[in-house]
């Protein structure tokens, strides 16, 4: 019944278990699950600040398995702030739920976030297109700047920002490169 587990959503006391029965729905029962409107009532809860910081992960989480595309965006706000452990711990389960949904638009924030993971997962999704080439040229980390090339491997236009990266010092941005090189039907040769 949507209605009770939207109610039992509000309730503290009953959020954690009704969370975790979400999330361990078999197939019969997840795709009920996946037509009631459970969208809404889970990103008020990850958006919340005031919400125990398991209950939030949870939510993302369901949001994730549930499909739930309609409220990608609302998840956005996330990406923007992160100072403390569970903040970044939040924003990174946040990123994960987005690219899986395929949400590339609000992805985009997550270009400029303090932590390099959330950073990667944004730039491997391809979010923010040619913007990536900077990010392929000026990241400080390695796996970052590897997830731009994969992310730019979908841009017609990335040729010679991907063939720049064959001389990056780490050997997995080079092959991030090639890789996408390949994929655009470019030879690799710098």
């Amino acid at each position: 019944d949507s209605l009770a587990v939207r109610q039992a959503l509000k309730q503290e006391a009953s959020r954690e278990g009704t969370l975790e029965l979400i999330l361990s729905l078999g197939a019969m029962d997840l795709r009920a699950a996946r037509a009631a409107p459970l969208g809404y009532p889970l990103s008020r809860i990850v958006l919340n600040p005031k919400v125990p910081f398991r209950d939030r992960v949870l939510a993302v989480r369901a949001i994730s398995l549930l499909n739930v595309r309609l409220v990608a965006h609302q998840l956005t706000p996330v990406l923007q702030t992160s100072t403390n452990p569970e903040e970044i711990a939040l924003a990174r389960e946040t990123a994960r739920c987005l690219y899986q949904l395929g949400d590339t638009e609000s992805l985009k924030v997550g270009l400029g976030h303090s932590d390099p993971e959330v950073r990667r997962i944004a730039a491997s999704s391809g979010a923010g297109g040619m913007a990536l080439c900077a990010l392929l040229g000026t990241d400080p980390w390695p796996m970052v700047r590897a997830a731009a090339a994969q992310g730019l491997a979908g841009q017609p236009d990335a040729g010679p920002c991907l063939q720049k990266s064959l001389k990056d010092t780490s050997t997995t941005v080079q092959a991030a490169a090639i890789s996408a090189l390949g994929e655009l039907g470019l030879a690799a040769a710098a």
